[in-house]
């Protein structure tokens, strides 16, 4: 359960040609189709237990993490076999979350925080003083932070140090979010939302009136949307009301954002709402019991939300039911999307279920539950960002600018993860040893840029080619493309880099 009422009741010879192209593109996405469920992975029943309240994370390997009731955190791989388990000695009801280089972190009801190696190893331990049903975040320095039962917001080190510890005066369910400037969101039972620096000052604080368990979205403007008692909340970055939105129940749902920015809640009026950035309702849809899991957005525009009538629904962009889907019991799990367009949810049933689909995430600054399939609670650094992040000048600050003079303009250092400042070639496209084919590294972070391999055999005309994955290096995926013409043949490749504007209505 994300958030709880009481947790106690609960490339060969061919020539290589490297070019960046800044031609604006639209992905178009088939609508999303479902049948029965993929596959469904057990976990073990246990007394006392509500089955999986926690919420599926993807690692970037494609490996899906869940908590159970039955005190293990499962890694499943994505055929839906088991690939490990690690017992945690009490219920884990939180959210795993995936750091940059594959450890997954975790919280639980046994009062600790856990960093597993991506094989399911323990690497160490963190001894909070009461029970941690908030889902860690990560920052991007390896920071983790998270809310405890014992009225503390903790930030470890990314070795699992305390760093500082912030008091608040009451418990804390919701889940930290992390804005791209590094300041962290959260709520508490106090009635309160607050903004820390990452040095754990103070920025501001609102009082809601009523008990915070939802956990924060932030918008790509950076606006911090949140639920507190029936109402959802938009609070601009200076921690002032821009506007609140009145539902019929608790909201205690975790906001998500789609792609014409327009706002999606559950509540427990048994509706799904949707609202414009402008606080007014867009349209309400209506299930057979409340909805305390998060929605997840597809690139279609379409809605996937958990409700305790026992389905899962799709929900088209205009409100209107595409599918559900038995779940076999009451969920509060939160779905996530896969690459793919797969759904993944956990139930009371003791079950995690794959739904196949064939949208994949919006490209949003938080489509889901916690932000993004890895479910570090963070908002993506986007291609604006970075460039104010190395204080760009002006004149440096466009996509063909090239600052150190590498020969690497922006985006394409961007793209590649190199630097402005410390020019770094590592992660360039390079020959495939013993085939005519080209190997380039996509990372997974940056949903705001399309790679597409080309080839041509007279650099005046260029056909795309297909590429396939062949390995991982932390959250980045290394793949192939392969030439079409014999490898005799001479011929030469391009990574083409595109930008996606996540911040307009067009985006896919």
């Amino acid at each position: 359960m994300n958030q709880l009422s009481d947790p106690r009741s609960l490339s060969a010879s061919s020539s290589i040609a490297f070019s960046t192209l800044f031609t604006a593109v639209c992905l178009i996405f088939s609508p999303a189709s479902l049948q029965a469920a993929t596959w469904q992975y057990g976990t073990s029943p246990t007394d006392p237990g509500n089955g999986i309240n926690s919420s599926p994370t993807l690692g970037w390997d494609g490996v899906i993490y869940i908590g159970s009731d039955d005190e293990h955190l499962h890694a499943v791989n994505p055929d839906g076999t088991g690939r490990w388990t690690f017992f945690t000695e009490n219920w884990i009801h939180s959210t795993p979350a995936v750091r940059d280089n594959g450890e997954i972190i975790i919280t639980d009801w046994d009062f600790q925080v856990t960093a597993l190696h991506p094989e399911g190893l323990p690497l160490w331990t963190f001894d909070a003083g009461d029970f941690i049903t908030s889902s860690p975040a990560v920052g991007p320095d390896g920071s983790i932070y998270f809310g405890g039962m014992d009225n503390y917001f903790y930030a470890l080190d990314e070795n699992g140090l305390p760093k500082w510890i912030f008091p608040v005066d009451d418990w804390i369910d919701s889940s930290p979010a992390i804005g791209a400037d590094g300041t962290i969101y959260f709520g508490s039972w106090d009635g309160y939302v607050y903004a820390l620096a990452p040095d754990g000052d103070l920025l501001w604080e609102y009082f809601t009136g009523d008990v915070v368990y939802s956990s924060p979205a932030i918008g790509s403007d950076a606006t911090v949307y949140v639920g507190a008692g029936d109402r959802l909340l938009a609070l601009s970055s200076d921690g002032s009301l821009a506007w609140d939105y009145e539902t019929d129940g608790l909201a205690d749902s975790s906001p998500v954002i789609g792609p014409d920015g327009v706002i999606y809640i559950g509540s427990a009026d048994n509706h799904l709402h949707a609202v414009h950035p402008d606080g007014t309702s867009k349209w309400t849809f209506e299930t057979d019991g409340s909805i305390f899991s998060s929605p997840a957005i597809a690139a279609n525009g379409d809605a996937v939300v958990a409700s305790r009538d026992g389905y899962l629904y799709s929900v088209s962009p205009e409100g209107t039911q595409n599918w559900k889907q038995p779940l076999g019991a009451v969920s509060d799990s939160s779905p996530t999307i896969g690459p793919d367009g797969t759904i993944y949810l956990g139930s009371r049933d003791w079950n995690l279920y794959a739904f196949s689909g064939e949208s994949p995430p919006a490209p949003t600054s938080w489509p889901a539950f916690r932000g993004n399939r890895a479910r570090d609670g963070r908002s993506p650094l986007l291609f604006h960002d970075w460039i104010e992040q190395f204080d760009l000048t002006s004149g440096q600050k466009e996509k063909e600018a090239d600052p150190d003079g590498d020969g690497l303009p922006n985006l394409l250092e961007y793209a590649l993860d190199s630097s402005p400042v410390t020019a770094s070639h590592a992660m360039l496209p390079t020959p495939a040893k013993e085939e005519n084919a080209v190997l380039f590294h996509q990372d997974l972070r940056k949903e705001d840029i399309q790679y597409q391999p080309q080839f041509s055999n007279d650099l005046l005309t260029w056909q795309d080619l297909s590429h396939e994955l062949v390995g991982t290096a932390e959250a980045v995926q290394v793949r192939k493309a392969k030439s079409p013409t014999p490898e005799a043949e001479r011929g030469f490749f391009r990574l083409r880099i595109t930008p996606i504007d996540m911040e307009s209505p067009e985006a896919p």
